[in-house]
C-alpha cells in the first residue's frame, strides 16, 4: 500500500485516487508497520544475539531508523494542506520508497549468512 501511495504522490500513477489515498494511508501504513514490527521481533527473538551481531541485521536497522525519521520530518514539515506536489512530500515520497525497499531487500539478505 505505501509504494502505490509513493506512485500517486509522484505522479507517476493513480492521479485520480491520490486524495482518497492521502486519507486512507496513514492508517493502513500504521497498522502495516505494527505488523511488520510484530512479526520482525518474533523471528529476531528467534536468534536475537546471533542477528544482533550481523552486519546485515544493523544495516537493516539503520536504514529502518531512516524510514521512520523520515515519517516524522514529513510530518513535521509537510504543508498542512496535505498538498501532494510539494517537494517536502514528493521528497519524502522517494526517501521512503528507496528506504523500505532497502529494508526489505536487508532482510532478505540476513539468511545469507
Amino acid at each position: 500500500p505505501i509504494l502505490v501511495h509513493h506512485l500517486a504522490v509522484l505522479g507517476i500513477a493513480f492521479r485520480a485516487e491520490r486524495a482518497v489515498l492521502a486519507r486512507a494511508m496513514p492508517r493502513v501504513a500504521g497498522i502495516g508497520l505494527a505488523l511488520a514490527v510484530l512479526s520482525g521481533l518474533l523471528l529476531w527473538s528467534a536468534r536475537a544475539h546471533e542477528y544482533a551481531l550481523h552486519p546485515v541485521f544493523q544495516t537493516k536497522m539503520a536504514i529502518l531508523l531512516l524510514a521512520l525519521l523520515n515519517i516524522g520530518f514529513v510530518r513535521r514539515f509537510a504543508p498542512k494542506s496535505g498538498a501532494a506536489d510539494s517537494a517536502v512530500v514528493r521528497t519524502g515520497a522517494v526517501v521512503s520508497g528507496v528506504a523500505w525497499l532497502g529494508v526489505l531487500v536487508a532482510g532478505r539478505l540476513i539468511g545469507y549468512r
